[in-house]
């Protein structure tokens, strides 16, 4: 979840260092997973002034959450703009990934929970976990 978290970081840095950027954006909401405020924020300020000029993000926000701060701090990482569109790419892959993961893990519990309550044979147990992760893919998709 580091890689993901750095992800994020990088994208909303980029965004700062380049406002323009804004009309570029291809992600969703649902992407910004630990960053959430931060990038409901800059989103807000944007669309209501078209740049991320620190002082007026002073002059306007009680900065509550020490955004405004948080803002300055993305100015510092050393990235270069030029690769939002690869830090994007990856940021919706990873996602994906992540909720994949996240509903074969799911679908594992369950298959475990039966395999207590119907008594189901320990072989037939592993084939279907293996099915699950053979068709991961497909099923995800299929259900998604």
């Amino acid at each position: 979840m580091k890689k993901y978290n750095d992800l994020e970081l990088s994208i909303l840095s980029c965004l700062v260092l380049k406002p323009e950027l804004m009309k570029k954006v291809k992600f969703e909401d649902k992407h910004i997973v630990k960053y959430q405020r931060l990038w409901q924020f800059l989103k807000s300020f944007y669309e209501k002034f078209g740049n991320f000029d620190p002082i007026l993000m002073f002059d306007i926000c009680s900065d509550n959450w020490n955004l405004v701060a948080f803002v300055l701090r993305l100015t510092d990482l050393e990235l270069n703009a030029n690769n939002f569109e690869i830090y994007q790419n990856r940021l919706i892959e990873s996602y994906n990934e992540l909720k994949k993961e996240k509903w074969i893990i799911e679908k594992v519990y369950k298959l475990a929970n039966n395999l207590y309550v119907r008594n189901i044979n320990i072989n037939e147990f592993r084939n279907e976990v293996d099915k699950i992760y053979e068709n991961a893919e497909t099923i995800f998709k299929d259900e998604n």
